[in-house]
This record gives C-alpha cells, sequence and structure tokens, in this order.
C-alpha cells in the first residue's frame, strides 16, 4: 500500500493574535510607569504623599480607560474605588508605620479588584460570598496567564491607530515643553510659587533605589498589565463559575451531622467547667474591682492573649463545620445551626471578659497603639460572631460579604483617625484632669510627630512647679524634634497631616532647653551677687552637645552634666541640680544643692566666635 501522494498533515488552526486598542497601548505604558513610581514610592512611609498620589492616578487612569471603552461600572466597583481613596488618605492623616503599609497594601488589592470586577469577571454579582476565589483569581491565576501581553500592547504593531495616537501624545508633549518651561521662568519670582517647585523637583538621586526600581518596574508592569489583558479577554469565565463552585463545596460536605456533635462536645463541656471555676475572677473586670494578689497590669495580660486565641480556634471550627458537615433537605443543617450559636455565644462572652480586663488596665495605665489595635480586633471578632450566628436563621444572608464589608468599614475607621495622635490626646487629657497619674514619655515619643502638639499642650498647661523634671524632659523632646524639621531634607511627597501639625505646633513654643553648641560665659551671678564679668576668657565656657550632654569650665573647673537629669557632677562630687534656659536673653540658671547648703548660679551665656 503507498502513501497518498496528496496527503496533507493535519495543523490545528492558530488562534488569532491579539489586537489592541489605542486604549490598550495607553494603558501598556501606564503599566510601565506605574510600576516605576510604585518601586520609586517604597517605602511609602517616606513618601506618604507620593503614595497616596499614585493610588489617585491608578483609579483616575483606570476611570478614563473603562470610560473610553464605554464599559458601565457596577456597584461594587465604584464602592471600591470610593474605599480605596478613604483608606488611603490614611497615608496622609497618620503616621502609623503599621497601619500606613496596610492602607497601601488595601488600596492596591482593590485596584487589582476594581479592574477584574469592571470587565464582568466576578463569579457571582452583587455582594457574594464568594469573593474570596475572586481574589485567587485576581492574585494567583489570571495575571500568569497573559503575563506577556504587554510587549505586543508596548510595540503598537497591532493596530496602526495606537501608533497615530501615540505619535499625537508626543508631538503634544513636545509642543507644551517651550511654554510650560518660559512661564515657570517668569513666574519663579514669587518666592513662594518657586519653593514649591523646589519641593516638587529637587531631590537627589539615589543610584541603588533607582536600579532596583528599574529591575522590578517590567515584572510588576507585566503582573499588573497581565491581569488587564486577561480580565478584558474574560480568561477563566466559563470555567470558574458560581454553580461550579457551588458544585465543589457540596462535594467536600462528607462530614455526618453525628460525628460533628460528637466532636464539639467536649470543647463545650470545658466552656461550662471554665465558665463555672473562674466566674469570680472573670466578673471582677466588669466590676470594676481588682482580684487580690493581682495588680492591673497582671490581671489585664493573665490570660488576655489566651482568650483571643481560643476565639480564632472557635472561628475555625465553626468555618470548618460549615464547610464538611453534610445537610439535610433545602441545604440547611439544624445541627450546624445549634453548634455555631452556641460556639458564637462562648466567644462572645470570652471576648466582653477580656475587653472589660482590658477597660480597667486601660483606665489606670492610659492609651497606646497595642491597646487600641487590641480593643479594634476584639470588636471585630465579637460582630464577626454575631453575624454569623444572624447567618444560621437567615437563608438568603451572605455571610462572607457582610463579614468583610464590615472588616473594610471598621479597618477604614482605624486607618484614618491616627491612633497616635488618638493616644496622646487621650493621655494628655487624662493626666492634666488627673486622673491619670504620670505621662510615660517614653511611650510619647514612640507616637512620633502625632504626639508632639499633645506636648506642647502639656508644657504649656501644667504646673511647672508640680513637676519640674517632667516640664525639663518634654523640652528636652520638644528641641531634638525641632532641631529634626531644621535640618531635613523635604519634598513634596514626603508631606504627612501629623508632620505639618507638629511643626505648626513647635512654631509657636519655644522649648526651654539651650541649643546645642559652643558658649563663652560672660557673667556669673552667685545669690543675687555678681562675682564674674568678663567675656574675654575663652576657657570659660560652656558646650552643649546635641544629646543633651555638656560640659561647664570656669576657672580651670569643669563640671559634666546632662540637661535631662537632676544631677551635676564636679570633680566626682555630685550635686542636685535644676537647669533653666531663658531663649530671649541666652541665660543658662543653675541651682545647686550640696551638703545641704543651696547656692543659686545664673549663668549668662554668650555664643563663641
Amino acid at each position: 500500500m503507498y502513501p497518498d501522494q496528496n496527503f496533507t498533515p493535519y495543523t490545528p488552526p492558530q488562534p488569532p493574535k491579539p489586537t489592541y486598542t489605542p486604549a490598550d497601548h495607553t494603558y501598556a505604558w501606564l503599566s510601565l510607569l506605574f510600576a516605576f513610581l510604585f518601586c520609586q514610592a517604597v517605602p511609602v512611609i517616606d513618601y506618604p504623599f507620593g503614595g497616596f498620589l499614585l493610588i489617585l492616578a491608578l483609579f483616575i487612569s483606570g476611570f478614563v480607560i473603562l470610560r473610553i471603552k464605554k464599559l458601565k461600572l457596577s456597584p461594587v466597583c465604584v464602592l471600591s474605588a470610593l474605599s480605596s481613596l478613604v483608606i488611603g488618605s490614611a497615608l496622609l492623616l497618620t503616621n502609623t508605620e503599621f497601619l500606613m503599609k496596610l492602607s497601601y497594601t488595601y488600596c492596591l488589592a482593590s485596584y487589582l479588584y476594581f479592574l477584574y470586577a469592571a470587565f464582568g469577571n466576578r463569579i457571582e454579582q452583587g455582594f457574594s460570598d464568594y469573593i474570596y476565589i475572586d481574589f485567587i483569581k485576581i492574585l494567583f491565576i489570571m495575571p500568569f496567564t497573559s503575563l506577556g501581553a504587554i510587549f505586543p500592547a508596548l510595540s503598537g504593531k497591532s493596530t496602526k491607530k495606537g501608533s497615530r495616537f501615540l505619535l499625537k501624545v508626543l508631538v503634544g508633549i513636545g509642543i507644551a515643553f517651550i511654554p510650560t518651561l518660559l512661564v515657570s521662568v517668569f513666574l519663579s519670582y514669587d518666592s513662594g510659587f518657586q519653593k514649591l517647585m523646589d519641593d516638587i523637583f529637587s531631590f537627589e538621586l539615589d543610584f541603588g533605589h533607582t536600579f532596583l526600581s528599574l529591575m522590578f518596574t517590567l515584572p510588576l508592569a507585566m503582573y499588573g498589565f497581565g491581569l488587564y489583558a486577561a480580565s478584558q479577554k474574560k480568561t477563566l469565565q466559563g470555567k470558574m463559575t458560581a454553580q461550579s463552585c457551588e458544585n465543589g463545596l457540596q462535594k467536600v460536605k462528607i462530614l455526618p451531622q453525628l460525628t460533628a456533635a460528637v466532636a464539639v462536645l467536649p470543647i463545650l463541656f470545658l466552656y461550662v467547667v471554665f465558665f463555672i471555676s473562674q466566674w469570680k475572677y472573670y466578673v471582677s473586670g466588669f466590676t470594676g474591682v481588682l482580684p487580690a494578689d493581682f495588680s492591673y497590669a497582671e490581671y489585664a495580660r493573665q490570660g488576655f492573649f489566651e482568650l483571643c486565641s481560643v476565639s480564632v480556634i472557635n472561628l475555625i471550627m465553626i468555618v470548618s463545620i460549615a464547610f464538611f458537615i453534610k445537610r439535610g433537605k433545602h441545604n440547611r443543617s439544624v445541627m450546624l445551626m445549634i453548634v455555631a450559636t452556641v460556639f458564637c455565644l462562648c466567644t462572645l462572652i470570652l471576648i466582653s471578659t477580656a475587653v472589660a480586663k482590658l477597660v480597667m488596665y486601660i483606665n489606670y495605665y492610659g492609651l497606646t497603639q497595642k491597646r487600641i489595635y487590641a480593643m479594634w480586633l476584639m470588636a471585630l471578632i465579637a460582630i464577626v460572631f454575631l453575624l454569623i450566628a444572624l447567618g444560621q436563621f437567615l437563608r438568603k444572608f451572605k455571610t462572607v460579604a457582610v463579614c468583610l464589608c464590615v472588616a473594610i468599614v471598621m479597618f477604614g475607621a482605624l486607618a484614618v483617625c491616627n491612633v497616635n495622635a488618638l493616644c496622646a490626646r487621650y493621655n494628655t487629657d487624662r493626666y492634666l484632669s488627673g486622673s491619670l497619674e504620670t505621662i510615660d514619655l517614653e511611650a510619647m515619643e514612640e507616637l512620633g510627630d502625632a504626639a508632639i502638639p499633645s506636648l506642647v499642650r502639656v508644657v504649656t498647661s501644667m504646673d511647672a512647679e508640680k513637676d519640674p523634671q517632667l516640664k525639663q524632659n518634654i523640652d528636652v523632646i520638644l528641641y531634638e524634634k525641632a532641631e529634626q524639621f531644621r535640618n531635613e531634607d523635604v519634598s513634596l511627597f514626603s508631606f504627612s497631616l501629623p508632620s505639618a501639625l507638629a511643626k505648626s505646633a513647635l512654631r509657636d513654643y519655644v522649648p526651654n532647653v539651650p541649643p546645642a553648641g559652643s558658649y563663652v560665659i560672660s557673667e556669673v551671678e552667685v545669690n543675687g551677687r555678681y562675682v564674674y564679668r568678663n567675656s574675654n576668657k575663652p576657657e570659660n565656657n560652656v558646650i552643649i552637645h546635641p544629646d543633651r550632654t555638656g560640659t561647664i569650665t570656669f576657672e580651670d573647673k569643669t563640671a559634666s552634666f546632662r540637661i535631662s537629669d537632676d544631677t551635676f557632677i564636679v570633680d566626682d562630687i555630685t550635686f542636685q541640680i535644676s537647669c533653666n534656659w531663658t531663649a530671649e536673653y541666652e541665660l543658662l540658671s543653675v541651682r545647686l544643692s550640696w551638703d545641704g547648703d543651696e547656692d543659686s548660679y545664673e549663668i549668662r551665656l554668650e555664643p563663641a566666635k
């Protein structure tokens, strides 16, 4: 048998090459630009305004591109954009590093969801309980299905309109360059305008940072445009649907109801025994009475993290049972309703106990970041368990979607409230009202710029005679912060509201601390009588270092001191000291006490020439 000479081997049809519109071509170039700017804005805590502008630019460009494509945005897309702008504003309103990073991450993830949903790729329309599957597709699947799509989109070979569109844009930029330059030169006579332009465009080029930015720009742009291209092609739309997800969930429901009941009974029994044995101990948190042999710190901390851990375990138990337990008719399970409700009730009791203990702790010691985070987390857990219990009795209740919305709203409130400033104001109000014995200055310093206005309010409102050492220590903190602001190189992209408010507060208050430098002693007065008047002896001097340590040299004797301490050392003999600095007259007043005798020294200083 001879082969047919006219036989042609079968070749499968090649998929059509993708075509890109001018909007796609533009978005590809924008993806490169945004990826580079994202790398340059890292870390966002150093460039909060730059990070916020990037978020704003992402959503504006997204709206414009989708408008050009004549796509109608769903309410979920609009809410996603609005929530990102609100939470993104936390970059300007707070200086809490942890919250700034979380807010920035949320805004970027929300933008990816915005693109994905705008092209109609969601598994289920409206508020869906399958949103977690949507995010699995967004983050780990769809971008990689079109990872190389950016290259033909950048080249513009797929459409002649794209090349003409890019050419028109470049010509417009070229035409605007010279007039813009001339206007900028003519307006530079104004000092305010010139300073603003310097803040925007003057920066030191960090070659290492720039090199890393360029290295990561292309991979990030490929990822971002890959999601855009895959969303536009609606990749996986027919493979991952609401029905297929429902069928998959039904297949894993293999746990008999009796088995689930037997599995949870030992845990519920332990809860009953625990509540009975510890009833008086935990109820004291609600009555405000401290148990015997406990300090407030010990009482608040003992068992607190264990209670929170048990709450998380309860949540895992409820979710696991809901996933794996077999259902009866109408996809309902009486056993699941009973188990979930009982677990929710036990968890709410544990959470209320932990909250009561934490409130007692705050009333005694004041607020800190961690205490606010703990209170927020417990409130969120309590609301989630209430919603889970409610979902057992409402058939069409979207538990996952509603819990996610509540978490976003609560996180937005936490992010924009400026936790650091809230802590500082609360502790300041308590101290000035007399309900808080003292202020933890170490904790206040950790709050950064947000604490400066409150510290200024304390030092201007407190009775200096009551606690002169506290006033002196606050003055040192304020002076060092003022020096930091004076010496730092700032740009418009590093602007934040806490820093602006701190600078404003320091402009209105002069810390009672001598600035670092070298001074010549011109006059010395002891007990109201001048003993020295001579400004021509540079060997009689005072040197103050930036760390607030210094030395006083007078008549061949040298004394070492530290401004924030209450000791003054001369030839290994320790004196009690209080320093008072009058900035207007450059006067350093020192009051010494030794062997029961007190001498009042008034030392007038002049800056060394």
